[in-house]
Parts: structure tokens; sequence; C-alpha cells
């Protein structure tokens, strides 16, 4: 597994702060392997763009869960995953109103939204 967390924004020096998985772990992990990453240091800075990559391996007929800890706006979450596979989603507080494109041929599936998602809100998907 490899994660990479891309903070992006005019007021951070070189326009940008970059952490690795092995950064991030030292951040403070969770009972359950999550990783807690503080935002503080960012908090003024409005239309923080932030990046998160993970690429793993998955196992088919497993549900993922993806929730928004905090208030945000706009946001594009990416799946890229075997063309041979399709990919099954339900939302949970994100309207039907974003614009999804899956293209089950490629393997790709993406959803992103330019209105507000709140806490707790999120995407359960799963690779069949």
């Amino acid at each position: 597994m490899d994660i990479k967390l891309r903070l992006e924004h005019i007021a951070i020096p070189g326009g940008f702060d970059e952490f690795s998985y092995d950064d991030l772990k030292k951040t403070g992990v969770t009972k359950t392997g999550g990783i807690n990453f503080s935002l503080e240091k960012y908090i003024h800075f409005d239309d923080l763009k932030i990046k998160l990559t993970i690429e793993t391996i998955a196992a088919t007929n497993k549900f993922w869960a993806w929730r928004m800890g905090h208030p945000s706006r706009g946001i594009t979450l990416t799946v890229r995953y075997p063309a041979e596979l399709s990919i099954n989603r339900e939302l949970y507080g994100i309207g039907d109103d974003c614009d999804e494109n899956n293209d089950k041929g490629k393997g790709y599936y993406k959803l992103s939204s330019q209105k507000w998602v709140l806490p707790r809100e999120g995407v359960v998907f799963e690779l069949v």
C-alpha cells in the first residue's frame, strides 16, 4: 500500500506541502489502523486543495467506505480498478445531483461535486 497527501495553496511556500505514508504514520495512527492528520496549520487557508492518493490491493466483494471528516466544498473521488471488474456504489448524504463517470470497460469511476459535503457524508463502494 502507498499513500500520498498533497496540500495546495498559494500561501504555502512553494505552493504545496506533500507527505508520504511514512510521514503520515508519524502524525498518529488510530486503533483501527487509520491515520489522523491535523489541518490546524492550514485552518485559515480558504480554497485549500487536498489531494489524497491511495494505491492498494483490494479484495473483490468487500465494501470500502469513505466519509468526509470536516465540512468541505468541492470534492472529487476517482477509483481505478481492473477492467474485468465493475464497481457498485451507494452515496450517503451526497446528493444524486453530483457528476459521475463510470467507464466499466476501462476500470474507471469518478464522482465529483461542487456542493458542500458535510461530516459523515460519503460513499460506499465494492468491486465485483
